[in-house]
């Protein structure tokens, strides 16, 4: 009897076996045959994650978060937004060789011999679908980079809609643009700290969205740009927010206390996605109005500019431009005044015309500000004591500060 009953559970035990690996040859089976037939990464996990009964997530060696599935939204969520060393606290996290020295990392919601088991079949299923689409991708990047150099120039609808199908991006749920531009435009800037700030933002956008595609050079004034589609967990009206916040927090991560040499801005989200170029161009004009403008704060988005959007939409017109020579005379002309005379003349407005605070804030004796203050009044020719007259010179300022890149040589000091 106890004879019966010791192989009654070996054949159990075998049955058992068997039936676990009848289960690993069809993921076997399963994954690598959609990785072959090329089927996307996103798919791939998704078929993972159904058959291992658990969550499961792709992360590049940089960083980039390129697939997450799971029953559990929690999940999803920690992968795409925590960094890869609070993933593998957290989840067990299966290092993953590339091409070169790179390491990408398949991340397990739950471990366990089983779970290392069936990894062996999701590993080489990834492996596969690099193998596959590397020489893609490469032509992808390049396409990605020619649009965006493009960007600004692109008029008609229809080539708009061929490039989104040629990168193989869908921005049907919408758009948005981010533009970033290096304070510190030295080359060296450039290559060291500067380059990998924008490279860890871009990864953490990437894990945010499908749908991205960003470019970064040292060009002056365009040296960043991404373009951006709402992630699964969000929606236009909330984007604005989600990337202000992504941003702020990757600067402060990445810089410290220090104080950053780089500015990035937002523009307005777009339902239609052919209206990227409007897009583009708004968060071209908040970096460039943040920036004359001395703004404090890192990340700046268009519907935070207030007032200064309406003035950007009048300070390209002639009367504009008119306006402010009439107003502040020699003062906002490139080759005459004194630049210090307009930078006081800012910090008059900013602070109330208040001589002791400007004095305090510009590191001047407050005699010095009198003497300009003077200066100013000499050549406005105004009383600027009077209530109409600040107005007119605030104004004046503001759309200075607003004006195109080429209508105001001295705007770095407005």
């Amino acid at each position: 009897m106890p004879v019966q009953k010791a192989q009654t559970r070996m054949t159990k035990v075998d049955r058992k076996k068997d039936h676990s690996l009848v289960k690993l040859t069809f993921l076997y089976e399963e994954l690598v045959g959609l990785a072959s037939g090329g089927e996307s990464l996103d798919a791939v996990l998704e078929a993972a994650s159904r058959s291992m009964r658990q969550g499961v997530a792709y992360v590049d060696p940089d960083g980039v978060v390129l697939s997450a599935h799971s029953d559990r939204d929690d999940f999803v969520e920690k992968v795409r937004f925590l960094p890869l060393n609070e993933l593998k606290r957290l989840y067990t996290a299966i290092p993953l060789h590339e091409a070169g020295d790179r390491t990408g990392h398949l991340i397990l919601q739950h471990g366990g011999a089983e779970s290392e088991r069936h990894m062996a079949a999701l590993r080489l299923a990834v492996r596969v679908y690099w193998n596959i689409r590397d020489a893609g991708s490469r032509k992808l990047r390049i396409y990605a980079e020619k649009f965006l150099k493009k960007l600004p120039d692109r008029t008609v609808p229809e080539e708009l809609e061929d490039d989104f199908r040629a990168m193989k991006v869908d921005f049907s749920a919408g758009i948005q643009v981010i533009v970033g531009a290096f304070v510190e435009t030295s080359e060296d800037a450039f290559r060291g700290e500067h380059r990998r700030f924008f490279e860890r933002l871009d990864a953490r956008l990437r894990n945010v969205s499908r749908n991205y595609i960003s470019r970064l050079s040292n060009q002056k004034g365009r040296n960043y740009v991404a373009v951006i589609s709402p992630p699964r967990s969000t929606d236009l009206r909330s984007l604005t927010k989600n990337l202000v916040e992504i941003c702020t927090h990757e600067a402060a991560r990445h810089y410290g206390e220090a104080v950053p040499g780089v500015a990035l801005a937002v523009g307005a989200p777009r339902e239609n996605p052919l209206d990227i170029q409007a897009c583009c161009r708004e968060a071209q004009k908040t970096l460039q109005i943040s920036l004359r403008r001395g703004a404090s704060r890192l990340v700046v988005a268009w519907d935070e500019l207030g007032s200064f959007k309406l003035i950007s939409h009048i300070a390209s017109l002639e009367e504009a431009t008119a306006f402010c020579r009439r107003t502040l005379k020699s003062i906002a002309l490139p080759g005459f005044g004194d630049d210090e005379l307009l930078e006081t003349l800012v910090q008059l407005d900013r602070n109330n015309w208040n001589l002791r605070e400007v004095s305090r804030k510009m590191f001047y004796h407050h005699n010095t500000i009198k003497n300009r203050y003077a200066r100013i009044q000499e050549i406005v020719g105004e009383d600027l004591s009077d209530a109409e007259t600040r107005f007119h010179i605030s104004l004046a300022i503001r759309i200075l500060q607003c004006l195109p890149e080429e209508r105001n040589e001295r705007g770095d000091h407005a």
